[in-house]
């Protein structure tokens, strides 16, 4: 790590999460009435250009790369101005586009955020960066102009395309505002070194106002000016740099070639963008102590290596640098993904391994085989599936070639409490699911299973209507955003990505609890139809009790009674099955009415401790009010036959059919130490990959050091730990996902 990097990574730790951009907020409300009656495409980009010609725009000491909000700490005056414009301005995005089709769990957005609903968004997307690269927003420019010359167009896709153009001059005058600076900045220095740093700085932002990239450092900055208004103007977060190393090598090989770049020149640059991905995000959890900006805790995933539409190994430098780039910088963003497959190179993939296997929190790892079978199982194109990537909390995206994120959460073990009590839940009394048969009329297990295909369906109708309404919203309160002009096919189709521009469209169905309703599936058939201990209505009041009564039993179940997550095919061929259900239920549908694929998924995020407060106590022994199992993993606790097993157990399920989702898993570093501890690192994912398992995220770190943690954050300001789809500061969470992170199953050797 060079000087600089050095420099500009200490002051990352100054910034403080109290500070807010504040000036947005101001520009945006001098505008407001002005822009009042204009149609809403118009009003978003009128108010985007206005941002842009007007932000605070600054240039660092020691920066290469530059861009960054002007945040500040509000006095008591801009406090309570701050919170009537927040009051008056809060576009709930989360609802539109996240949501339980139960109706149970509230999913929604702060209150304490400046969101007007005229120019909002709700990010979780990855642009066409190659294209975004190579023609810049002066090409994207001419593109438009080029196609309002065709004709045949209607009002609409005119409008669509002049806020295009609208939309590419303001860009270009932003980065021109960072050349004239830096031009400025030049006479006012004395210093030799920093007179060339300004005029290199001025030179690339004048090139790239003016055209594509036409260097590797012109690409980083232009990357990172895409990004940076994307989080901190649009307003939103999990934008994605998706695969960067296969955008950015061209660059870095025709530098290189040239003789104007050298590895560690390189190294530098990265180096700097990644630490501008954290400037704009805030230090704290999104869901506890969050900053108060849109871009809270943004998650930007970076995909590394991967195969290509040949099979063949796509590892090149760019890989490498990553690699040492996030290990030497050890911050919270950009999210490192490998993108694992037969053919990979075996150096750069035991390079990775090492890193993971050191405690660092990072890579994860998606299994190129399974990923793109599973989008090809869901309709996408071998030439699209295999430029894959993802965003957010493992979601699945074609880049530049579909539009924002939509995910429902299916509550399994809810489900499965209404399949058991005639659609109704088991706490309240009220009817909140499908009208099923009654437990005197249950009289097998596959009455049990028919009854939960049902509630299952009945979901996934609800969840159709949610998503219909919200997409007619949405395209309604917004034909026009500047994430479009960033994807493939928007400006030729002269529609936005959310209506006619994009490729495709989909929305994840995500199971939540699937191991917690197999164990309890595989109970309810002990105790009522093999062992008859009870009638399945006598288990049902057990469990409405909350297992009063019958504390032997609970225990039993608990502790004798196989579990997911143990190779053992009686309980683990149950989860499958349900897995199956949940897909053959989703697959009987064609789509949205507005073109919308359903996705499975088998992943929680952090759902499952919401819903298991909503949940009675299910048969394999939980109290009401505990959380479910988390993602595709075991119930916590139960894996007791080591990460081997566990790993076969997963490796059963359907997963080249469920394009997103992820998997958790906790050892005690002893397990990866020693000359020989990466290669049990590796042992582990080429088996559990071999056979099927699409995804992994992997936590080195023993229990103790966790719970000094808690005790004494001061202690551990750097600590990153991996948690459902991303890497966090472990005392910049909240005390129950610390009690959560501390209580996962903990393999060792």
């Amino acid at each position: 790590m060079t000087d600089r990097v050095e420099i500009l990574k200490q002051k990352l730790d100054e910034k403080s999460d109290d500070t807010v951009f504040y000036e947005r907020a101001e520009l945006l409300m001098d505008i407001e009435e002005e822009c009042r009656n204009e149609e809403n495409g118009k009003k978003y980009v009128l108010g985007f250009s206005h941002l842009l010609e007007n932000i605070t725009v600054r240039i660092n000491p020691y920066e290469l790369i530059v861009g960054i909000s002007e945040e500040i700490i509000l006095n008591d005056e801009q406090e309570e101005q701050f919170s009537k414009w927040c009051n008056a301005n809060n576009m709930k995005a989360a609802e539109l586009f996240t949501f339980d089709p139960l109706g149970i769990l509230e999913i929604t957005d702060v209150d304490n955020r400046f969101a007007p609903e005229w120019l909002c968004s709700f990010g979780h997307i990855i642009p066409d960066w190659s294209k975004v690269l190579r023609v810049g927003y002066s090409g994207i420019k001419q593109e438009a102009l080029e196609r309002t010359k065709v004709g045949n167009l209607t009002g609409e896709q005119a409008d669509f395309l002049n806020n295009a153009i609208m939309a590419c001059d303001a860009m270009n005058i932003f980065i021109k505002r960072y050349s004239d600076l830096a031009e400025s900045m030049v006479s006012d220095e004395e210093d030799e070194n920093e007179q060339k740093r300004l005029k290199k700085i001025a030179s690339v932002c004048k090139n790239i106002a003016d055209g594509g990239a036409g260097s590797f450092y012109e690409a980083i900055q232009l990357t990172w000016f895409t990004m940076m208004i994307m989080h901190v103007i649009c307003g939103a977060r999990d934008y994605a740099y998706g695969r960067f190393d296969q955008y950015m090598y061209p660059y870095y090989k025709a530098d290189v070639e040239k003789g104007i770049l050298s590895r560690e020149e390189a190294l530098e640059l990265i180096n700097c963008l990644f630490i501008k991905s954290n400037e704009i995000i805030g230090y704290g959890w999104e869901a506890y102590k969050p900053k108060r900006i849109l871009s809270v805790n943004s998650l930007q995933y970076v995909l590394l290596s991967g195969k290509d539409i040949n099979g063949d190994d796509t590892t090149n430098e760019v890989s490498w640098m990553v690699l040492d780039s996030i290990e030497s910088l050890k911050l919270k963003q950009p999210t490192v993904n490998i993108r694992y497959h037969k053919n990979i190179d075996r150096a750069f993939f035991r390079r990775a391994c090492e890193i993971t296997s050191s405690g660092l929190g990072y890579p994860s790892y998606f299994n190129d085989e399974i990923v793109i079978k599973a989008l090809r199982s869901n309709g996408v194109k071998l030439e699209n599936a295999i430029d894959y990537g993802y965003y957010g909390c493992n979601n699945s995206f074609l880049p530049g070639l579909e539009d924002e994120l939509r995910e429902a959460w299916h509550c399994l073990p809810k489900y499965l409490e209404y399949a058991l009590n005639h659609g109704a839940c088991m706490l309240t009394g009220k009817v909140q699911g499908a009208i099923t048969p009654s437990a005197n009329k249950l009289k097998s297990m596959d009455e049990i299973y028919k009854a939960l295909r049902l509630q299952i369906a009945d979901g996934i109708r609800k969840t159709i209507e949610h998503v219909e309404r919200s997409d007619y919203y949405w395209n309604e309160q917004k034909p026009f955003s500047f994430e479009s002009i960033l994807m493939t096919n928007c400006i030729e189709k002269a529609s936005s990505m959310n209506d006619k521009g994009s490729l495709q469209k989909h929305i994840n169905n995500h199971l939540v609890g699937l191991a917690t309703t197999a164990n309890s599936l595989y109970a309810i058939n002990q105790l009522v139809f093999e062992n008859k201990k009870y009638s399945l209505k006598d288990l049902i009041e057990l469990l409405r009790n909350n297992w009063a009564g019958d504390e032997y039993t609970r225990n039993f179940v608990k502790e004798k009674l196989p579990k997911f997550g143990n190779d053992n095919d009686s309980v683990d061929l149950i989860a499958k099955r349900l897995v199956d259900i949940f897909i053959e239920e989703i697959q009987k549908v064609s789509g949205t009415a507005s073109g919308r694929k359903l996705y499975p998924s088998v992943y929680s995020l952090w759902h499952h401790r919401g819903f298991g407060k909503l949940c009675a106590a299910s048969a394999d022994g939980r109290f009401a009010g505990e959380e479910v199992s988390e993602s595709q993993s075991p119930a916590y606790g139960t894996e007791r036959n080591g990460p081997t097993a566990m790993f076969n157990s997963i490796a059963k399920l359907p997963l080249d059919k469920t394009p997103s989702g992820g998997l958790n898993v906790k050892f005690q570093p002893n397990l990866f130490a020693g000359s020989s501890g990466c290669d049990n690192l590796i042992g582990l994912l080429e088996g559990f990959f071999a056979k099927g398992g699409m995804h992994t995220q992997i936590n080195v770190i023993d229990k103790k050091t966790l719970e000094d943690a808690k005790k004494h954050p001061e202690k551990y300001k750097n600590l990153l730990v991996r948690i459902v789809g991303y890497s966090a500061y472990f005392v910049s969470l909240s005390p129950q996902q610390q009690s959560e992170i501390i209580e996962r199953t903990e393999f060792s050797a």
